[in-house]
């Protein structure tokens, strides 16, 4: 082992740091009392917005849903939105479709013999 160098901490020398030379460290300002203060006052003095007022929105319901509130299968739905036929529908997006409770009950109403 005559040829191995020791890498151990004891025989490293520590670095000495030139005057001009700035560390990450350095750069890193402590904040002052007074900066804590007015964060302080900032935090009181934040204006509340008001709630908002909760929206009532009607349940729409989905073809599954509204089969079985109907008692029928979805099958039988999309034919009739096909034909034009059955309870009116709206559609949320491009290829989604829903049913309103208030337009299944008048659909029913309507139905009745």
């Amino acid at each position: 082992m005559a040829g191995r160098r020791s890498t151990t901490n004891a025989r490293r020398r520590p670095r000495s740091k030139a005057p001009q030379q700035l560390s990450l460290l350095d750069l890193i300002e402590a904040p002052d009392a007074r900066d804590a203060e007015s964060a302080k006052s900032a935090r009181k003095t934040r204006v509340r917005r008001p709630a908002k007022a909760a929206v009532e929105r009607p349940v729409v319901f989905t073809p599954a849903e509204a089969a079985l509130y109907l008692n029928l299968k979805p099958a039988t739905l999309k034919s009739w939105r096909a034909k034009g036929a059955g309870p009116a529908f709206v559609k949320r997006a491009a290829r989604l479709v829903g049913y309103t409770q208030a337009a299944l009950d008048a659909w029913l109403a309507g139905e009745r013999r």
